[in-house]
């Protein structure tokens, strides 16, 4: 399973711009053409405003053709992230394919070697995002705890959450365990302080935390956070329920195989 590694910032800006001119250009070109008619109006009592509609109405054109070219390479782009994202879930859904086949020794390699694909694509999907990083957590032997499973991204975790500790530990068992949700967006982080959920907030200022359950277990949870708000939307967690959903099949399929070989077997 190939290892993707993080994109740059240039590549980020790049596409932060990207976004931003289709936009401006496409602002732009809709208010040319009104500019242009009331200098037309007013070229019926001074010539020279004739030239100066027909410059902006120029410009308009211009304008509608940038705008159209910076759509399309918006749409690109788009395009190879939809597709990137669908080679990921479908290299993850052949891999646990393999795994009722496999010894309990090699469903503990395949979890992994699937935990860290999982974090490193999705800090590739969402490479425009701020110092992007994602983290798989699994839940100990005793129910009382979240570990650090895998990470990626240039940010390393706060550490394990750890149980009756009136704080965060509490919080994220209570969230695996009760949430009627599956996910949980925090859009802004000095804005909305979650009740039920709470993330050290170090380095970042929105994220998505996702359960990774099956119908009868709990197994661990799944985040990916990021520096600047907007960077999330609540749209972003069905992606990574994808990726959750299929970790979910992977640790039951670990757990079935070897019910005394926990995931901590990394």
């Amino acid at each position: 399973m190939a290892v993707f590694g993080r994109s740059t910032d240039r590549a980020r800006t790049s596409s932060r711009f990207v976004s931003w001119a289709a936009i401006v250009a496409k602002t732009l070109s809709v208010a040319a053409p009104v500019a242009a008619t009331i200098l037309f109006f007013w070229a019926r009592d001074s010539p020279a405003f004739f030239w100066w509609a027909a410059g902006i109405l120029l410009l308009s054109l211009v304008l509608q053709l940038t705008s159209f070219a910076w759509e399309r390479r918006l749409a690109a782009r788009t395009l190879v992230n939809s597709n990137a994202l669908n080679t990921y879930i479908s290299q993850m859904a052949a891999a646990v394919a393999e795994m009722p086949g496999q010894s309990g020794a090699e469903r503990v390699g395949t979890l992994n070697e699937l935990a860290r694909y999982a974090v490193t694509a999705l800090v590739n999907v969402f490479h425009d995002a701020k110092d992007v990083r994602a983290i798989a957590y699994s839940l100990g032997p005793a129910n009382d705890r979240l570990e650090v499973f895998r990470y990626a991204g240039v940010r390393q975790p706060s550490g394990t959450f750890i149980g009756q500790d009136a704080g965060r530990g509490d919080k994220a068992l209570d969230f695996v365990f009760n949430s009627n949700s599956s996910y949980l967006f925090i859009p802004d982080l000095k804005k909305e302080k979650p009740e039920d959920y709470g993330g050290s907030g170090n380095g970042y200022r929105t994220f998505i935390s996702v359960r990774i359950n099956s119908s009868t277990d709990v197994h661990g949870m799944l985040t990916l956070d990021a520096a600047d708000v907007g960077d999330l939307t609540e749209d972003d967690a069905h992606v990574i329920e994808m990726f959750a959903n299929i970790l979910a099949i992977a640790f039951a399929e670990t757990a079935r195989a070897s019910p005394d070989n926990s995931a901590d077997s990394r």
